[in-house]
């Protein structure tokens, strides 16, 4: 839905690590043995890898709602040690008790996702909770134009999406931010890979 460095807060900046994705929606590539042994991990194989034609205009590979995609992977999804999906994405929900609305030009967006995990390779582990940690979103327009998706408070934090993102396990729950009005789709949104590639996006139906 590529290894990437958790971003836990704005502060934090992403460090960047150049990695292939596959047609899949996979990330990160590592060897069919195990871990890679040294930061730059081994390439996957040409047939998987997107070519410019399977990319957005912006780079990302685009992804269904409920359509499954792929992180820390040998080649294709079969073999990704974390898949997830957004499965349901709410437009300006309604506030809990004591949740603030969205600011004035903006809009509230609840992704609910789901992410099964199996055995993470080292970098894989620390890079998980980056996919849909608010800070890596981001808000597309049908013009290109791109912002940065804010933290939403709207909506009960109890139904959070976790933080921590542990090997053999599985998670759901909501994750919540704030994008441009004109926004049609929001992306999840890391460093530029050598084929181009750069995350993935979700049409806001």
């Amino acid at each position: 839905m590529h290894r990437l460095t958790p971003v836990a807060a704005r502060s934090t900046a992403v460090v960047t690590v150049g990695l292939a994705l596959t047609t899949a929606g996979c990330g990160a590539s590592r060897s069919a043995g195990g871990p890679a042994t040294n930061p730059t991990p081994s390439p996957v194989a040409t047939s998987a890898t997107p070519t410019t034609r399977e990319l957005t205009p912006q780079g990302f590979i685009a992804k269904d709602v409920g359509q499954v995609a792929g992180f820390d992977c040998a080649n294709d999804l079969d073999t990704c040690a974390i898949t997830f999906s957004v499965d349901k994405i709410e437009v300006n929900p309604q506030c809990h008790q004591y949740g603030a609305p969205h600011a004035a030009g903006r809009k509230t967006l609840l992704l609910h996702v789901s992410m099964t995990t199996g055995d993470l390779s080292e970098e894989g582990a620390r890079s998980a909770p980056s996919i849909f940690n608010p800070f890596s979103l981001n808000g597309i327009a049908d013009d290109g134009s791109v912002q940065e998706a804010r933290p939403g408070t709207c909506t009960d934090r109890e139904e959070r999406l976790s933080d921590t993102i542990l090997p053999h396990s599985r998670y759901s729950g909501t994750v919540e931010v704030q994008v441009a009005e004109a926004a049609t789709a929001v992306a999840s949104t890391y460093p530029v890979a050598s084929n181009g590639s750069r995350g993935w996006v979700w049409r806001i139906g």
